[in-house]
């Protein structure tokens, strides 16, 4: 599992800004990830 570090960093900001707004606050967030297989290892792990 590759998990994207900008993608956790956007998502953690975003969780923490909207309540900021006084903006309703989702109980579940998605964090983005990639499924490494053997067609895409040399794009992620490389």
């Amino acid at each position: 599992m590759f998990q994207d570090a900008a993608g956790q960093g956007k998502a953690s900001f975003d969780a923490a800004l909207t309540p900021a707004k006084g903006e309703k606050v989702e109980k579940k967030g998605y964090i983005p990830f990639q499924l490494i297989t053997p067609a895409n290892v040399n794009d992620l792990v490389n």
